[in-house]
């Protein structure tokens, strides 16, 4: 007997700081939703309980979503060690070893398991990290997509406001570990990312990805950054019921009216992306930047960029004149055949070729920084039981002259 059909689902597809978490929280606000927060995350592994308490209320303000007032992860099914359910850390990154037909069962199946989760209730997904399945996950499951795009320019700086370089550490991460992907291959090769043996932990593998992102110029990030940003969009963009650019003017009803177009109930009350006025980089440089990505693209993917001009011209009304300048820039793109020239993507080979270096170089720094945390620790602790001997010790003294001078008292008296 053939398992019955999946409910009616909503995927957000929206890349990092781009400002579809403010959407995702108007779906949340619903009660005919279930909303789950970035299912591919690779906090889902961890004990999502504990990763909330230890959010503090700065940390929290720094990722200016609004006022998302409980947990990011609320809705997940958890298992007895606080991770979700169904959840594998691989997840969290392009999959290129392991056979697509039992990784992408595991995969339909957790998922499946949130839907089913739902109830009632019709599942509503942001996803940061989707582009690369938002074809498959469309042709799986039964679905409205969003679509969400914004200026690169304000994205990228948006990026730089976190002195963490998490953002940009999860660019190079899936740089580095699909770079055997057909998609990522090209960017890969250009900047000699080679997947690092003996790394199997994605949180580790993260950390010393920030080390590299804050080694790292700039041109490198925006390279990487604008590829990604590119890369995304052609993804997402075919398979989109409607798509998004939130670097547009435009008020929350307008919004709501788009999105209640698609028969989505909500209700917008907020819609706040921020515009610079002022970038990281030159535009010059960013210009010749992106100009270098965009030949590489249009070389690389002529059929993708067939699929994105016939889109282009049917799918978008609003889009941001940066935007726009853009998607027209690239569609007009000769299709190149020869090998790019050294100064396509003005990036320094001898920094990139290097970039294992700079991976064992961090890993071991941050090492290095554990023991000696350690040890502050644990001298911080034997500074503190001394203090409290000394004080509990002063204590008794104070005491034991209470009781002389009470001693006394009566003795003068007497």
């Amino acid at each position: 007997m053939p398992a019955p059909p999946l409910p009616h689902s909503v995927w957000i597809h929206a890349p990092f700081r781009s400002c579809g978490t403010y959407i995702w929280e108007e779906f949340r606000r619903r009660e005919e939703y279930t909303c789950f927060y970035e299912p591919f995350h690779e906090y889902l592994a961890g004990d999502l309980l504990q990763w909330q308490k230890q959010l503090s209320e700065a940390e929290f303000n720094k990722m200016r979503h609004g006022d998302i007032a409980e947990n990011y992860f609320k809705e997940y099914p958890l298992s007895s060690n606080g991770a979700a359910v169904g959840y594998e850390t691989l997840f969290a990154v392009p999959e290129t070893e392991e056979g697509p037909k039992e990784f992408r069962d595991r995969l339909q199946a957790y998922l499946q398991g949130l839907i089913q989760h739902a109830g009632n209730q019709k599942a509503v997904f942001k996803c940061c990290r989707g582009a690369l399945r938002a074809r498959w996950l469309s042709e799986t499951f039964p679905s409205t997509v969003i679509g969400i795009i914004r200026d690169p320019r304000d994205q990228f700086q948006s990026y730089h406001s976190f002195s963490t370089g998490y953002f940009h550490a999860i660019h190079l991460l899936w740089t580095i570990y699909g770079a055997k992907h057909p998609l990522i291959s090209p960017l890969a090769r250009r900047l000699d990312f080679r997947a690092p043996s003996g790394f199997n932990d994605i949180h580790h593998l993260i950390l010393t990805c920030q080390y590299m992102a804050r080694a790292l110029p700039e041109p490198v990030l925006y390279t990487v950054f604008y590829y990604w940003w590119w890369i995304q969009w052609l993804e997402t963009l075919p398979v989109s019921n409607m798509l998004i650019d939130t670097s547009c003017e435009m008020d929350p009803a307008t919004l709501e009216d788009k999105i209640n177009e698609m028969n989505l109930n909500i209700s917008v009350s907020r819609f706040y992306p921020r515009k610079y006025r002022e970038h990281i980089m030159p535009s010059h440089e960013m210009t010749k930047i992106e100009e270098g990505v965009e030949r590489m693209i249009a070389r690389n993917f002529p059929d993708k960029l067939k699929i994105f001009s016939d889109h282009f011209t049917t799918k978008l009304s609003c889009l941001s004149d940066p935007v726009r300048e853009k998607a027209k820039r690239l569609i007009s793109t000769p299709r190149e055949t020869e090998l790019p020239t050294p100064d396509r993507i003005p990036v320094q080979t001898t920094l990139t070729s290097n970039i294992l270096y700079a991976l064992y170089t961090s890993v071991q720094d941050y090492e290095k920084r554990s023991e000696k945390m350690a040890e502050v620790i644990e001298s911080l602790n034997q500074t503190l039981d001394l203090e409290k001997a000394r004080f509990e010790k002063c204590e008794t003294y104070a005491k034991s002259l209470e009781r002389h001078r009470f001693f006394w008292k009566r003795k003068t008296k007497q």
